[in-house]
């Protein structure tokens, strides 16, 4: 089976960086990725959407909180995955994250001009590979203020 996700778009405000339950850092920030089209008018219309990124993998994790920052141009590609929340009114909601984590995704830096972008694709360690699954078996109030972004 293949879950991946590929996206481009813009950090859509600085990235959060948090600890886990073992201590492990975990990044997250919001991507929105647009469409732009031309009506029967001649109108220029934009729609944009916004994705939720979580970064399990530790090496990438702490680069992004270094050298990422709201409006810079990003690529990732990650494994999509839901996680439940309850919102205010007590409803249940499935939250889709993007998820990059053990030898799963990447985050490139984009950029126009200067020195080429920067990658965190290879540097892993054995110890991240088992990220996603304590993501998906948590019920840690930290790790669900940081998915949720509240």
């Amino acid at each position: 089976m293949i879950n991946k996700v590929i996206l481009k778009g813009n950090v859509g405000k600085d990235p959060h960086v948090s600890l886990d339950q073992k201590g492990r850092q975990i990044a997250t920030f919001s991507l929105a990725t647009s469409t732009t089209w031309k009506d029967a008018n001649g109108e220029w219309h934009q729609h944009v959407d916004w994705h939720q990124i979580v970064v399990f993998r530790e090496s990438t994790a702490r680069w992004i909180k270094d050298a990422l920052k709201k409006g810079d141009a990003v690529y990732v590609e990650g494994k999509l995955t839901y996680h439940q929340k309850t919102d205010k009114f007590n409803q249940l909601r499935l939250i889709p994250n993007i998820v990059i984590a053990g030898f799963n995704g990447k985050v490139e830096q984009l950029r126009s001009k200067g020195p080429p972008p920067h990658s965190w694709i290879e540097d892993i360690g054995e110890q991240e590979h088992s990220h996603e699954a304590d993501f998906e078996n948590t019920s840690s109030p930290k790790l669900a203020k940081a998915i949720g972004g509240a």
